[in-house]
């Protein structure tokens, strides 16, 4: 296993573990985001 920052792709075949990763992720995500100190989004240009 390589330790790069790039999430690899689901597997094609639907597992439980994935759906759970995914979840797990997108619940860390939104906690570090919450606990992230508030800054105004940059403008995208």
């Amino acid at each position: 296993m390589n330790s790069t920052s790039v999430i690899p792709p689901a597997p094609a075949r639907p597992n439980t573990t994935g759906a759970q990763d995914r979840d797990a992720q997108l619940a860390a995500a939104q906690a570090m985001a919450a606990t992230a100190p508030k800054v105004a989004p940059r403008p995208h240009r």
